[in-house]
């Protein structure tokens, strides 16, 4: 019964994985590309906040500023949950009463356990993982642009 439920585990595990890369492949360009211009727009909606005055024309580009950064860390905090629920994986098994089974159900646990030890990541063009942490960086260089644009 357990050796079963194991193997249904186990392939739903490699559809959800096999549909990560899947997503990876479809929209690291499109998310790429996505980051790449909100960085840009948010660059330049600090610029102009930081240059316009205290009138009727700051407040629509303070809530495009939030926009823009809202968008970003929609894209982030997904892809972050993602990783964080796959890095749970083989703490969940190994905590699992995987004592008393059988020696299959104990081998499917240790590869399952083996490949999950690897980070599953949604990515940015492939050379930067999309998580939390990339928010941070975006709006630091994004500012750190800004302090360019204003010499």
């Amino acid at each position: 019964m357990t050796d079963n439920k194991m193997k249904k585990l186990v392939i739903h595990l490699q559809k959800v994985l096999t549909f990560c890369d899947l997503l990876e492949d479809l929209y690291t360009i499109t998310i790429l590309s996505q980051l790449l211009i909100s960085m840009v727009a948010l660059c330049t909606c600090l610029f102009l906040v930081s240059e316009v005055p205290m009138s009727s024309e700051l407040i629509p580009q303070i809530f495009y500023l939030l926009c823009v950064e809202n968008q970003i860390a929609l894209y982030c905090y997904a892809a972050n949950e993602l990783t964080l629920s796959a890095s749970l994986i083989p703490q969940s098994l190994y905590e699992s009463n995987w004592l008393s089974t059988s020696n299959n159900f104990k081998n499917s646990i240790r590869l399952t356990m083996l490949r999950m030890s690897e980070p599953v990541y949604l990515t940015i063009g492939k050379f930067m993982p999309l998580t939390l942490s990339t928010f941070v960086s975006i709006g630091r260089i994004s500012y750190s642009l800004l302090a360019v644009l204003k010499r």
